[in-house]
């Protein structure tokens, strides 16, 4: 007999970071002629993690993850990806083969 593996999930008032409000900041860089937007938490950290949005999306739909990364002290980068969200350009699809195709690895 196996036992049952069972997973909790702590309701969010047991978060420590349910009131916390990171400060972000949108910004853009322009890769070749592009403006590719992303939001920042722009804390200073060794540790960071960028997070990339399916298509179609922007970075904004993941702004839930700010609040918990930034408690502890993880710089958030979301990145609008081309075409997508507030960023220019033609997306590239979302046909994996082909991107690795057309763009290499």
């Amino acid at each position: 007999n196996k036992e049952d593996k069972k997973v909790i999930i702590k309701k969010e008032k047991d978060f420590p970071w349910k009131n916390y409000i990171p400060e972000i900041t949108e910004n853009f860089v322009i890769i070749d002629n592009t403006k590719i937007f992303y939001l920042d938490n722009n804390i200073k950290s060794e540790n960071c993690m960028i997070l990339l949005h399916g298509y179609p999306s922007s970075k904004e739909e993941l702004l839930h993850w700010f609040p918990s990364l930034s408690y502890y002290n993880i710089r958030v980068i979301a990145i609008d990806q081309k075409g997508c969200g507030n960023s220019e350009g033609s997306h590239i699809g979302c046909n994996t083969k082909m991107h690795f195709e057309k763009f290499g690895p």
